[in-house]
């Protein structure tokens, strides 16, 4: 799938808006150990700004760099995560986490950083809202914001795929199971 790894913003997401692609189902040829996989958790992949005045390194920032500000922000949200992964699938995988999985801050090694962006990625279960993961991600932010007004962020949703969940009995999925049988 085009773009699978980026939410399908580029890919199929773009042709279904674009009336370029139609359908009713999608199959997905991951290797899934020999399972056909017709639950999914869905993903929120997020994207979070901080911005300060650059400050040459060789005296202390006045305030907070832009660098200082996400990493506060991260350990936050690592924080947010160790209370998440408190359950498994019957495989033993976590059935929700958040990971920070992309980080980019300043451009020249003497200078404190006016930038910082990281990206998030956090896997919802299938009793969770998006909604809900959603504000429970932002209220990290907003405390921090509460807290010192310095905390100041912009976000924007980089991915947001549905939850799938299509029954056990459902003719198409029985059919796939027929047929990967006989292969």
């Amino acid at each position: 799938m085009v773009d699978e790894e980026n939410g399908g913003w580029k890919g199929v997401k773009y042709l279904i808006e674009k009336g370029l692609l139609n359908g009713d189902f999608g199959i997905c040829m991951e290797p899934t150990n020999g399972r056909i996989l017709n639950r999914h958790r869905g993903i929120l992949r997020m994207q979070f700004t901080y911005r300060a005045d650059p400050h040459h390194a060789s005296t202390p920032h006045p305030r907070k760099d832009a660098l200082q500000k996400a990493i506060t922000a991260i350990n936050q949200l690592y924080l947010l995560n160790d209370h998440l992964c408190d359950r498994t699938d019957e495989y033993g995988a976590a059935t929700r986490c958040l990971s920070v999985t992309v980080l980019h801050a300043g451009n020249t090694p003497n200078v404190q950083p006016g930038l910082a962006e990281f990206i998030i990625d956090r896997r919802v279960d299938m009793d969770e809202s998006f909604d809900a993961v959603k504000q429970e991600i932002l209220d990290v932010f907003e405390t921090l914001k509460f807290q010192n007004p310095e905390f100041e962020y912009e976000y924007k949703i980089l991915s947001d795929r549905p939850l799938l969940d299509i029954p056990d009995d459902n003719t198409f999925i029985q059919t796939a199971a027929r047929s990967y049988e006989k292969l």
